[in-house]
């Protein structure tokens, strides 16, 4: 980025084109009549030669070549016999040194804009994907990654018995939380964001797809052991999200999840939809302690 920076200080592309032709006019415009045609033909190849070397090398080349091409163009028009203007002899000393690098400023130019444009996709990819709250994966993420490994699951269930396993962590009452203090929900809402991180495993992708729904999703063997660490992982999170605070200037009091698991086989093709569906209807029906009498 600070390079990105830099560059972006440097010459405008349109500035640099117009400068690039201003020059290669004002050549033409000079030397039509003062050179035979043979030099003036030979001009023009060395404004081209410079424009190339400028445009397709490296600033490392381009200093080097040059260094090159004005020691050579001084010893031959300098110590030989050539019959020169003592200004033209300078004019071609220093013709494809001049080119090459307003060349080179161009070439730049457009790389900064190339990148620019990048990262502008990336940009509106990336705020997409991701919730602007949290910081974690958006609804829309969900769907693409949901997707993707429901039929990587299925191309690969011959040697592969892995299923998909998703948990959805629902905050209870949360509208009424945004309504008494939006700041404070938002303060609860990084918490279980930072918390659900530390807690998950690394492997798993975390989403919060609405306002105070969470969904975590894993891939696990077709195992009595790994389902049963699964669903304890599970238990364990639901736990410690409960113990999160909603502090806002009338008190502070933890807060309710309700909790909702789902693990799909590789050959069960529910879509995104249908799967959320059943993970809400779970999140309702869960009984919390708080409900508990």
């Amino acid at each position: 980025m600070k390079l990105l920076g830099k560059q972006a200080q440097k010459m405008p592309l349109e500035i640099g084109v117009f400068i690039l032709l201003f020059f290669c006019a004002l050549q033409n415009i000079f030397l039509n009549e003062v050179v035979s045609p043979e030099a003036f033909m030979f001009t023009n190849i060395f404004a081209l030669i410079g424009i190339s070397l400028g445009l397709l090398g490296s600033s490392i080349v381009i200093v080097g070549v040059d260094f090159i091409i004005i020691a050579v163009s001084a010893f031959l028009l300098f110590f030989q016999p050539v019959v020169m203007v003592m200004s033209l002899k300078v004019f071609y000393i220093f013709s494809i040194p001049m080119y090459s690098f307003l060349a080179y400023e161009i070439s730049q130019s457009i790389l900064v804009r190339k990148h620019l444009v990048s990262g502008k996709e990336d940009i509106i990819r990336y705020l997409k994907n991701t919730d602007p709250i949290t910081g974690l994966r958006s609804k829309a993420s969900f769907v693409k990654k949901y997707e993707q490994f429901a039929n990587s699951l299925d191309i690969r269930q011959l040697d592969d018995k892995r299923q998909l396993a998703l948990s959805m962590y629902q905050i209870d009452f949360f509208e009424q939380y945004v309504y008494q203090d939006e700041e404070a929900s938002k303060e609860v809402l990084k918490s279980i964001a930072e918390s659900l991180i530390y807690t998950r495993y690394p492997e798993e992708l975390i989403f919060h797809i609405s306002d105070g729904v969470f969904v975590v999703l894993s891939t696990i063997h077709q195992s009595e052991e790994e389902l049963m660490t699964w669903q304890k992982m599970n238990g364990i999170t639901t736990t410690q999200l409960s113990q999160i605070p909603y502090k806002n200037d009338e008190g502070t009091h933890d807060i309710t999840i309700k909790k909702g698991e789902i693990v799909l086989l590789p050959d069960e093709a529910l879509t995104q939809e249908k799967v959320l569906s059943k993970l809400y209807r779970q999140t309702e029906a869960d009984l919390s302690a708080e409900y508990i009498v």
